[in-house]
């Protein structure tokens, strides 16, 4: 027994009413409930307590302690209007609240009412009303006690449904029949109490869960004409329909509300049929039961009133005529009569004229033309066949079926049919009488309803959210999956049942909790520690009430949302943003940002710095796309508005401050999540610094053009190369004059070789010539006499260098002149002038370097002259020779010494190739660098070729030094204790960028521990770098090329392995002749003079080892080399 709950006790004597007060008050004890009894009657205070203590009940120890109280008083008579009893609400209430305020948990009551006559019984009932009022509000149970043989049958029908609940005995066995229709046992077993149920109503029945009769009384088997054991385990649908005619409801309706919503109710009308045909109309009162879960589990039934009729098919029939004077009710109904006989697709007697709702008149479906199966849907007319069939065979009256019809439009309509099988006398199906109604909105919102819920339960299960249910006091119901990830549990069951009023301990969601529970949204978000898992997470947590229909509130429903991962990345981004504020505001370029019409709308200070403004106010505001005048800027900044990059790079006016600049600029499009254009970001950047560099550059570029073009000027006079390096000299210098003079061999006078065109153009001088006395010359003689460069930018200033220049000689602004050496001796002086900008000590090196190289090739051609005059003179030997035998000894000497010469040659004219290519690579290597200024990556592809060539050009002369010298005997080794891993990791090194270039993989194999050998180390390191240099050339691009060493049997082994083209076996024994190469084409792809493999054979074998190649085509070549560990 629950509090708040009242319950009615029928007992015919006393010690049944102490038996149930016993049970009733223990259980309150126990529960630290105060309990009261009321003792009335013939009863007095000492002989209750005596039948207590009989019971079991130790009286003294609750009495000592407060816990049970007795008071005495009159039985509660009911009486006219007013009430006698002692123990009125008002006793109750003060009771309750010394209770309470005593710390027990709630207030048991007992008493016993007596009614004096049956006129008093209306005015009981209003104050059970108050008294039952009064108890649902408070932590109260209330017993009272009625003797049963006081009371009349309907009397006790109404306490059954009054109360909560009502106790009945028999056998020492006591049921709890309860208005919630919940069946429990207070003692021992439960059953109903047969001599109460035979003898209190008319009629009394009841059906399980199932709806099958489990009782039926004396009073039932009087009125229907059936025995217990006729209907005991049959169907209650077996004997009553679903409706007659005028009633509304009908008792199926009242029976399945009952069922439903498990509360008791009255019903007007039973149509019941006996077996010898006699139709019962009977009222009475609907008992549902439940079990310990509170389900339903069954329903009692009483009856009293009766009416019976004899009824016939041929009265049914003309009975139902009479409901065409009820027409006007049914046009204005949706509910359509008809009459069918039981004949196959049932032919229609009758039907209401409101069947024009599906299409027909009454004449279509009467006239004999259609049947009613004509008009039910063919997908359902089988199975509504079959079911007749079945109703017809078992025997039973009552029809119930929804199914479909087809209008007379041919639309689809869904009907419920509920009807009744009239049988004639020989029991044989007659007539069907019933009505239909139009379910169609019902079936759709059913529909609706059902694809909600499924829908629902689609989104709760997989939500992304979690999800949960609680009840009107805050106790979780249920939950989803994502709700126990967050909250970090294994099962539901970890969380079904949690109080989240009582349990939560923070208070801002506790506030959102007691919000829904108080019908309002609850909200809460940031960070929670879990009660239940005792973890912190950050939550977005919302709390909505969930409020039936008819306003009762049934509890709410929480959703979660981990935003963990959310606050992390908002803190992530506060962190990105404090960081791009920080680089924004220190960044070395120019940032700014303009919105979606090109207006600048902030900056940072270098953009400020960059553009020439002092404070932002001028910028702000500032129009990209109408306020600038450069076109170029223009559509960099409207690319970027039609959302692409935009870009502008070179001299730059700004408008805003009127400066001067070289520029680069990038532009982004700035694009909302949603793809909406916000506008844009400018990057500047100053790079005036830079394009002066890059003139720079170029400038050096042209220049180491101009030395590599001397190297290959062969066949021009000295008059010739003078021009040519005259107007190289004023185009590398960014002159607009210059000349050059060389000294006679005393180094008194000087004579000019070559001057610019516009100097003799536009010189006016008087008796002008071409060759002075040094003592004559004025400033461009300088250079001779200080022995270093002169430089004049201010011509026009005071100088006590110049003597003045003769009348109309061309004017000078700049002016800068060097001497030319040939070794420590002045050989002749360069000039030139009117430079835009200033001459400084980049142009004086330049110069100098361009001048020596200018007068190597002099010596160089003098050299050649040379060579050529000994060449005539062997031509004239040779002549004389061939005149005579004699002489042929002596010319023979003459020839070798020739050759002798020839060799010498060779060697100076290589030592002269020596030196313009050491200048060539020198400079090469500063550019590289950086040493003359910063290189772009394309520049320095370029340099990077120069070196590689020039390399290879220097490996060209050594070679040829080297054959020089080992013909001549003059080849020299300096041997000495060295590493060998040492000269090989170096050989790796230089050839390292040329394998780089072609993606080749340089790899070394070669022991820490392996030991010294007596080697020369040039001639060691020219081998291996010759041999590693093939081994790159020969390979394509992306193989590899592996330098290994290793010691056996008394020899070190050295080899060079590639993945390269492979040699011909047959072209292998040649290898090492002096010239030789495997065939021409090779030649012209790979270059080369064929004597490196000679040389290396040369050194190899005068280091008392040998050399050798192992080699197959398409798959690469290994040269061996074996070294002697004794030498």
């Amino acid at each position: 027994m629950t509090q708040g709950n009242s319950y009615s006790l029928l007992y015919d004597t006393t010690d049944q009413l102490v038996d149930v007060v016993a049970s009733f008050f223990d259980a309150g004890l126990k529960n630290n409930e105060c309990c009261l009894w009321g003792v009335a009657g013939q009863l007095d205070v000492d002989y209750v307590k005596d039948l207590l203590r009989d019971a079991g009940l130790d009286v003294d120890k609750y009495v000592e302690n407060g816990q049970l109280i007795f008071s005495e008083c009159n039985e509660c008579y009911i009486a006219g209007k007013g009430s006698v009893s002692d123990m009125d609400l008002l006793k109750w209430q003060e009771m309750y609240n010394i209770a309470m305020a005593e710390g027990y948990n709630g207030l048991r009551i007992v008493d016993k009412f007596t009614i004096v006559d049956g006129e008093s019984w209306n005015s009981f009932v209003e104050y059970e009303k108050q008294a039952m009022e009064l108890i649902r509000t408070k932590k109260i149970t209330g017993l009272f006690a009625f003797l049963l043989e006081a009371r009349s049958r309907m009397e006790m029908i109404e306490l059954i449904s009054m109360h909560d609940g009502t106790i009945i005995e028999k056998n020492g066995r006591w049921t709890l029949l309860q208005s919630s229709s919940s069946c429990k046992t207070v003692s021992r077993s439960q059953y109903f109490r047969d001599e109460i149920l035979e003898n209190v109503w008319t009629g009394f029945w009841a059906v399980d869960e199932n709806d099958k009769i489990v009782f039926f009384n004396k009073g039932m088997e009087s009125i229907s004409g059936l025995s217990k054991s006729d209907v005991c385990g049959k169907k209650l649908t077996s004997f009553v329909p679903q409706s007659i005619e005028g009633e509304d409801p009908g008792f199926a309706d009242v029976f399945q509300a009952v069922k439903e919503d498990l509360q008791s109710r009255s019903y007007n009308v039973f149509p019941f049929v006996k077996p010898d045909g006699q139709f019962i109309y009977h009222s009475g009162f609907l008992l549902p039961l439940t079990d310990d879960e509170g389900n339903y589990s069954g329903m009692i039934g009483t009856i009293g009133k009766l009416v019976e009729q004899t009824i016939d098919h041929e009265t049914l029939r003309d009975k139902f005529k009479s409901i065409e004077k009820l027409e006007d009710i049914y046009r204005k109904s949706p509910v359509v009569a008809f009459l069918w006989s039981a004949e196959d697709d049932w032919p229609i007697a009758f039907v209401s004229e409101n069947i024009s709702q599906f299409g027909y008149t009454p004449f279509d479906l009467t006239s004999g033309k259609m049947n009613y199966g004509d008009i039910i849907h063919p997908d359902d007319l089988d199975y509504v066949r079959s079911d007749v069939s079945e109703l017809e065979i078992q025997g039973k009256m009552f029809f119930s079926k929804e199914y479909r019809l087809m209008t007379k439009s041919g639309k689809i309509r869904w009907v419920t049919e509920r009807s009744h099988l009239i049988r004639d006398k020989k029991g044989n199906p007659a007539y069907y009488q019933g009505i239909i109604i139009d379910i169609t909105e019902r079936k759709k919102a059913e529909e609706t309803a059902l694809d909600a819920e499924k829908k629902y339960r689609l989104i709760f299960e997989n939500s992304p959210l979690g999800i949960f249910h609680f009840d009107e006091k805050g106790i979780i119901t249920h939950c989803n999956e994502k709700f126990l990830d967050i909250m970090e549990l294994e099962s539901k069951e970890d969380i079904i049942g949690f109080d989240l009023g009582a349990s939560i301990v923070d208070k801002n969601m506790k506030q959102a909790v007691d919000d829904a529970l108080s019908r309002k949204q609850g909200f809460f978000e940031g960070e929670y520690h879990t009660v239940s898992t005792d973890i912190t997470i950050y939550i977005k947590a919302y709390y909505s009430p969930n409020v039936a229909e008819d306003g009762s509130f049934l509890g709410g429903i929480g959703v979660f949302e981990d935003i963990s991962e959310k606050k992390r990345a908002e803190d992530a981004v506060l962190e990105a943003e404090k960081k791009y504020r920080l680089i924004f505001e220190n960044s070395p370029v120019g940032i700014f940002h303009f919105n979606a019409e090109g207006i600048v709308t902030h900056c940072n200070e270098k953009f400020l710095q960059i553009i020439g403004v002092e404070n932002k106010d001028k910028v702000i505001g500032f129009n990209m796309v109408t306020q600038t005048r450069d076109e170029d800027m223009i559509k960099a900044v409207s690319d970027v508005l039609s959302r692409n990059t935009g870009h502008f790079e070179g001299k730059y006016h700004t408008v805003i401050s009127g400066k001067d600049l070289y520029l680069k600029a990038d532009f982004s499009p700035n694009l909302a999540d949603d793809g909406t254009l916000l506008g844009g970001i400018g990057i500047y950047g100053d790079v005036s610094i830079r394009k002066k560099a890059e003139e720079a550059l170029r400038l050096d570029e042209s220049r180491l053009e101009a030395l590599l073009k001397i190297s290959h000027v062969t066949d021009l006079s000295l008059s010739g190369v003078s021009d040519f390096v005259q107007e190289e000299a004023v185009r590398l210098t960014q002159s607009k004059i210059g000349y050059l003079a060389f000294l006679n061999d005393a180094g008194t006078r000087l004579t000019i070789y070559s001057w610019s065109q516009s100097i003799m153009e536009r010189c006016k001088v008087k008796g002008k010539k071409l060759e002075y006395a040094i003592e004559e010359t004025g400033l461009w003689g300088e250079p001779i006499r200080q022995k270093k460069a002169v430089i004049v930018n201010d011509f026009d200033a005071p100088n006590p260098l110049k003597h003045g220049y003769p009348e109309g000689h061309i004017r000078l602004r700049r002016y800068m002149s060097i001497p030319i050496f040939d070794g420590k001796k002045i050989v002749g002086v360069a000039g030139v002038g009117n430079k835009d900008e200033d001459y400084d000590k980049t142009d004086v090196r330049q110069l100098t370097l361009f001048m020596e190289g200018m007068w190597k090739l002099i010596q160089r051609q003098k050299s050649e002259d040379t060579l050529r005059e000994y060449a005539d003179e062997l031509s004239k030997v040779n002549e004389e020779l061939s005149k005579t035998n004699e002489e042929l000894s002596q010319a023979n000497e003459e020839l070798k010494s020739l050759d002798r010469m020839k060799d010498d040659f060779l060697s100076n004219v290589s030592h002269e190739f020596k030196t313009p290519l050491t200048s060539i690579q020198g400079y090469s290597q500063l550019i590289s660098d950086g040493t003359l200024g910063e290189v772009n990556e394309q520049q320095q592809k370029a340099v990077e070729t120069v070196l590689r060539n020039s390399e290879r050009l220097r490996r060209l002369v050594d070679s040829l030094l080297y054959l020089s010298r080992a013909q001549s005997g003059k080849l020299n080794y300096s041997f000495e204790k060295l590493d060998i891993k040492d000269i090989l990791e170096h050989a790796v090194q230089d050839l390292a960028l040329q394998a780089a270039s072609k993606n080749i993989e340089l790899i070394t194999d070669i022991p820490s521990d392996i030991p010294q050998l007596d080697l020369d180390r040039d001639k060691m390191m020219d081998v291996f770098v010759n041999l590693i240099d093939n081994a790159v050339k020969f390979t394509p691009d992306g193989g590899k090329v592996t330098v290994s060493a290793h010691v056996s049997e008394g020899s070190m082994y050295l080899d060079v392995e590639d993945t390269g083209i492979g040699i011909p076996e047959d072209k292998i024994p040649m290898l090492f002749q002096r010239f030789y190469q495997v065939d021409s084409s090779v030649k012209r792809r790979y270059g080369g003079t064929g004597l490196g493999l000679y040389i290396c054979k040369k050194i190899v074998e005068d280091h008392k080892g040998d050399i050798y190649v192992n080699s197959e085509e398409g798959k690469g070549t290994t040269v061996h080399v074996r070294l002697p560990m004794d030498q």
